[in-house]
């Protein structure tokens, strides 16, 4: 099974849980899990806060504020009568005349409270995961110089959805109407993503762009629109 610190199939973990994951995407997603280390752990987790949340806890009165929900709880109270709670008691069991029952029953699994608090707890773990170890989402290198005029540069990449982005951060550019960043594919093939635009006298800045996820990046640089390199990097 792979190991990552995100997966775009993460989102479809609380509609599986929940019977609302459309049936033509079930067994994609169940296929995922078989490969998905990360997707796995999360759904386990999902299943436990249901679990947790699902399990009726007797409160006592001092405890209850009255005509109030709690998060994924409500309150029932009855008094003695010919209630359901009445029922549900044994044959020798009757409940004090006036005394009041209080009994905690679980919101339902489709319930919003419950989807919130699903949504805030898968966030603040993937927040955790993302801050005790997990291989980071943006690495930064010092961009090699192919040009012997100019300055120091830089390049962040970065995780977004849909790609990579790459944030270029140059000096001393020399006076030219644009420069270019360049990507070389694992395959071998090298080609400019696109072109920014200088004004007149500018020499240093910041440059992004996104490169899309289907793209295995070998190395990137930046050229001139004449097709002098300035800058690279082997990722």
């Amino acid at each position: 099974m792979k190991e990552t610190s995100h997966c775009d199939f993460s989102v479809q973990i609380a509609p599986y849980v929940q019977d609302d994951l459309p049936e033509s995407e079930v067994s994609h997603f169940e296929a995922h899990l078989n490969e998905c280390n990360h997707c796995s752990r999360e759904l386990a987790d999902f299943r436990l806060l249901i679990a947790l949340i699902g399990t009726e806890d007797s409160v006592g009165l001092d405890d209850l504020t009255t005509g109030q929900e709690t998060m994924g709880l409500e309150a029932a109270t009855v008094t003695h009568g010919t209630s359901a709670d009445d029922e549900a008691l044994g044959p020798n069991q009757t409940m004090p005349t006036g005394q009041a029952s209080t009994r905690w029953r679980p919101l339902s699994t489709k319930s919003p409270i419950l989807r919130v608090a699903a949504v805030i707890i898968l966030l603040a773990v993937g927040y955790l995961a993302g801050t005790t170890g997990a291989t980071p989402t943006s690495v930064h290198y010092k961009l090699f110089q192919d040009a012997s005029y100019v300055g120091p540069g830089t390049v962040t990449t970065s995780k977004v959805p849909g790609g990579t982005e790459l944030s270029f951060n140059l000096s001393d550019l020399p006076q030219v109407g644009q420069i270019g960043a360049w990507v070389k594919t694992t395959g071998g093939r090298q080609s400019v993503i696109c072109w920014w635009p200088l004004t007149h006298g500018q020499s240093s800045g910041n440059f992004m762009t996104v490169v899309p996820s289907t793209t295995v990046m070998f190395s990137v640089g930046i050229q001139t629109k004449g097709g002098t390199r300035l800058y690279w990097h082997q990722l």
